[in-house]
């Protein structure tokens, strides 16, 4: 895996959701060069952009995220280390793996479910890193003691991180801002009553059963299931 791979952080994803896509997200990267051609300045400045280009031929799907963020994102525990890369990263990674899991079921997938989607894969992957040998043997795994502390405070940090913490790009009132602030607002209330449910008494399993669940629901049963919460 060379330095500027994003392949792990869709093996992550792939993990936590038991996903089996035929593509690999490397086979699909955009340079700075292209990314350019593609979206302009604004692309370059967002540093993580999804193009989705029709033609005669079909669709074409490219993915960029930029150098820094990409090899911020390749070192150990970058999680801890580099989170602002991983989350730039792990959201562009999203993206992709959803236009390509939705095109799979030959279904399609609106913005809001792309930036809702992407929330809720931040938070997941985060929280669940490390977890691997957990989601690999497939069977019960509840944490006791200190263990559900540590899970507890991992949930809480990673979730104010994320939802309470960042900064919107785009001008507040426009489109694109709302859509995000919708994302994250609805992304916000799902974790919480994930944190409720599951994560407050160590349940790693049903965590991971009910994001695997909610991965495959329809758009408005996703909207459903964060307002139901």
């Amino acid at each position: 895996m060379t330095e500027r791979s994003l392949a792990h952080v869709q093996d992550a994803l792939s993990r936590v959701y038991d996903l089996r896509l035929e593509v690999c997200v490397d086979d699909f990267a955009c340079d700075e060069a292209l990314a350019r051609s593609l979206g302009g300045e604004d692309a370059i400045r967002r540093r993580e952009v999804l193009f989705v280009v029709e033609n005669d031929q079909g669709s074409h799907v490219g993915l960029y995220v930029d150098d820094a963020a990409r090899r911020d994102a390749s070192v150990p525990s970058a999680w801890s280390r580099h989170f602002a890369s991983m989350c730039l990263a792990t959201e562009g990674v999203s993206h992709f793996v959803l236009v390509c899991f939705r095109s799979e079921q030959a279904a399609q997938v609106r913005e809001l479910e792309l930036e809702l989607q992407a929330e809720i894969d931040k938070y997941a992957t985060s929280v669940l890193a490390g977890a691997g040998e957990v989601l690999a043997r497939g069977n019960e795994a509840l944490l006791a003691g200190n263990g559900i502390a540590l899970f507890r405070a991992r949930s809480r940090l990673v979730r104010q991180r994320l939802f309470h913490h960042g900064a919107l790009l785009d001008a507040p009132g426009t489109e694109r801002a709302e859509r995000y602030r919708a994302a994250s607002q609805l992304a916000d209330r799902y974790t919480r009553w994930l944190e409720r449910a599951h994560v407050e008494r160590g349940d790693l399993r049903g965590l991971v059963t009910e994001l695997r669940r909610f991965y495959r629901l329809g758009f408005d049963e996703k909207l459903a299931r964060c307002g139901a919460t």
